[in-house]
């Protein structure tokens, strides 16, 4: 279902990058002219060197595209924060022994939506092992891992182009801040916004079903 970013090393070759202004619509949008060069003092020299950018263009698709999927994604993110709050309000007995800390169901709105993403994605997986009334552990919560590693990088990323090949291409910072750069193409952008739709209605899902089990619960 997901279709990760894979990064583009070419061999024996370094990449030299231009940051020019180019204008999509009515808006001016910075971009990135990336080279490939067959010598490493190449690299230094090039990217001393202005370029004009006249020459290259970058779909507008990439741009809306990119835009929808950080929309989606954030939607998602929503819906976790909105799922846990609910749960630990309804089953506040488990904040302890889940989230490992003492804290006042007043502040459970405050402190979820203080934490990162994959924070809360963390603290899912947690339920989903220790409240077997949600149906245990599933495959889904390592989709969701893999879907806010592919989101950081489109959330922070920067469109370009691949001078040689005329490719798109999107450059982020891995874990080490080491830039790296990966194809773009409509399909794999398509593929992360299909998956956010689909946890984002997991997690509706989910939401439904604390909702049917507290409502069981102040029947009893």
């Amino acid at each position: 279902m997901l279709k990760e970013l894979i990064p583009y090393t070419p061999k024996g070759v370094m990449l030299g990058t231009w940051t020019g202004t180019m204008k999509i619509g009515t808006k001016n949008v910075k971009i990135r002219i990336i080279d490939e060069s067959p010598l490493p003092w190449v690299k230094s020299k090039l990217q001393k060197e202005s370029i004009d950018i006249t020459s290259y263009s970058i779909d507008s698709i990439y741009h809306t595209i990119i835009g929808v999927a950080n929309d989606t994604a954030s939607e998602v993110e929503s819906s976790l924060d909105s799922f846990l709050i609910s749960y630990f309000t309804w089953f506040k007995e488990n904040i302890l022994s889940i989230l490992a800390c003492k804290i006042d169901i007043k502040d459970i709105s405050t402190e979820i939506r203080s934490r990162e993403f994959m924070d809360c994605r963390n603290i899912l997986s947690e339920i989903l092992k220790k409240d077997k009334r949600l149906g245990g552990k599933t495959p889904n919560t390592k989709l969701f891992y893999a879907f806010i590693i592919e989101r950081n990088k489109y959330a922070h990323g920067q469109i370009g182009i691949l001078a040689t090949r005329k490719n798109h291409v999107i450059q982020y910072e891995d874990p080490d801040k080491k830039i790296i750069t990966s194809i773009l193409t409509e399909e794999i952008v398509q593929s992360f916004i299909d998956t956010g739709f689909y946890l984002r209605d997991w997690m509706s899902e989910l939401h439904t079903k604390i909702g049917e089990l507290n409502k069981e619960l102040n029947n009893e």
